[in-house]
């Protein structure tokens, strides 16, 4: 494996909220797409179990491969030893359907990939009181052109989200009104998305009381 892969480490943003999210996640994890399972490295360091999945045969191989190390253990309680698994998962998320059923997972992570079209697999998936972490490419040089709508993410999950973060900013040709986002939310259970609905259609009930 390149010495290079070795030097790769978590998302330093994730990192601050692994924690929290290996605490409170309802069941496992999914990393997707994983890459070479730096993200997912992290919250299996913390005692999680996560499936990675990725198209890249290459980075799914390296998390078998002893000598491949992301973090220092001892920056964490829990040792790679008394950790949960990690499981390996080849698909194509632009060309193969969605692999998981409603309420599969505990949390979901995806880092550096934005498609517009997995947001409601997420949401299908993930199990009430499970967090989305979510995470764009930046906007350098025609990232922009990949990126979503100022706004966009924000109205597309608020129904079935309570953000904890959430974060914008602008890039690109102003034209383009694109946006980096870097996100935290936690699914809301039946009765908080009812109550969220009512609120969303009777945008003024608030200000009633």
């Amino acid at each position: 494996m390149p010495n290079l892969l070795k030097l790769q480490k978590p998302s330093p943003t994730l990192t601050k909220y692994a924690s929290e999210i290996a605490r409170l996640a309802p069941g496992p994890i999914l990393d997707v797409p994983c890459g070479y399972a730096r993200n997912a490295r992290l919250m299996n360091s913390l005692g999680c179990s996560v499936v990675c999945l990725d198209s890249n045969v290459m980075a799914l191989q390296a998390i078998f491969d002893d000598s491949y190390r992301l973090w220092p253990f001892t920056n964490f309680k829990q040792g790679i030893e008394s950790a949960g698994s990690l499981m390996p998962i080849l698909a194509n998320l632009g060309k193969d359907s969605w692999p998981f059923g409603p309420g599969t997972f505990g949390a979901i992570i995806n880092v550096h990939f934005h498609m517009e079209s997995l947001y409601e697999y997420f949401d299908l998936s993930l199990r009430p009181g499970g967090f989305l972490y979510c995470e764009t490419i930046s906007g350098r040089g025609g990232n922009y052109l990949e990126l979503p709508k100022a706004g966009e993410l924000q109205h597309k999950l608020q129904r079935s989200f309570e953000f904890e973060v959430y974060k914008e900013k602008r890039t690109g040709p102003q034209s383009q009104d694109a946006v980096t986002v870097t996100l935290l939310g936690r699914k809301k259970t039946t009765a908080q998305a009812v109550m969220s609905e009512i609120k969303l259609a009777n945008p003024q009930q608030d200000s009633m009381y």
